[in-house]
């Protein structure tokens, strides 16, 4: 359990901290950044499997999931290339509200698309997460799209992954990046009239290459931690990357966090108190429950 909870805050914590790493090449089109981020992903990718003697997990795929995990590619690179171009473009604190509602819009999604049932703190929670957002965009006068489009490409992918049976993390990653690969080719395409960075000097192109560690290390984490404590308890570590990327945003990038912004994220963080509280009530339930049947 304690390996699980490390592997979670680990993979969690590498995510909030990869604003520093593409900022490195800030300079660099967003879309060759996302072109070499698929590009290098499926080396470390196939390494990993190989290492791990898992690569027959990668045949043993169905057609049926094959399919679905090709849509997923989609919003999965359309989530990465919108996080690239938020962070070159200043907008770290935009990005980090798309992470904090994106578990409310899955909410939404799961109701709507897979008839869960919400809990009465979950109402509640979805509730005041909705009111920040309108506060925003009433105090600002305009709508927070970046944050929007990186949380709706997030649940859809999100959504696509939970109707898949017979992959798991690193594998259904292996076939996204792979289904991913033409986007990429194309996106190099449209660029090939613009002097490429790759190579230009040695600092740019390792940062490149590095990039598909950077992308496949913490969902190697992530895949540890889902197979070893609740997914409530995953469900609560998720808020460590937004809350991190809030504050690199406000205090260490230097962006402009207005009034009204401050006031809409007040109710988006009372929502995520909300939301974890209902979380460690059914975690704690669920333990007593299996406590008492032993």
């Amino acid at each position: 359990m304690r390996k699980g909870l490390f592997a979670g805050i680990t993979a969690y914590l590498l995510w909030a901290l990869t604003p520093f790493y593409w900022r490195l090449i800030g300079e660099v089109p967003a879309l060759e950044v996302l072109g070499h981020r698929i590009l290098w992903a499926l080396p470390v990718l196939v390494l990993t499997l190989v290492a791990a003697r898992r690569w027959g997990e990668v045949r043993a795929v169905s057609v049926r999931d094959r399919k679905r995990l090709a849509i997923a590619a989609v919003a999965v690179t359309a989530n990465w290339g919108l996080f690239i171009w938020a962070i070159f473009i200043e907008r770290v604190v935009e990005a980090s509200l798309a992470y904090y509602i994106n578990p409310f819009l899955s909410v939404a999604v799961g109701v709507v698309v897979f008839r869960e049932h919400l809990s009465r703190l979950q109402r509640i929670a979805l509730g005041l997460a909705g009111t920040g957002v309108l506060v925003m965009v009433v105090a600002e006068g305009i709508v927070p799209w970046m944050a929007f489009a990186i949380a709706v490409s997030f649940a859809t992918y999100g959504a696509v992954k939970k109707t898949t049976s017979t992959a798991t993390p690193v594998v259904a990653l292996t076939w996204e990046v792979v289904f991913a690969y033409p986007l990429a080719l194309a996106g190099f395409v449209f660029l090939i009239d613009v002097p490429g960075a790759f190579g230009g000097d040695a600092v740019t192109t390792w940062v490149l290459v590095g990039a598909g560690a950077v992308t496949v290390l913490p969902l190697v984490f992530f895949g540890a931690a889902v197979r070893s404590i609740p997914l409530a308890w995953v469900g609560m570590l998720q808020f460590i990357t937004p809350t991190m990327l809030f504050l690199e945003g406000a205090f260490l990038f230097g962006e402009e966090v207005s009034a009204g912004r401050w006031l809409g994220f007040a109710f988006v963080w009372l929502a995520v108190t909300v939301f974890v509280t209902d979380a460690a009530r059914r975690v704690r339930g669920s333990t007593l429950e299996a406590s008492g049947s032993t």
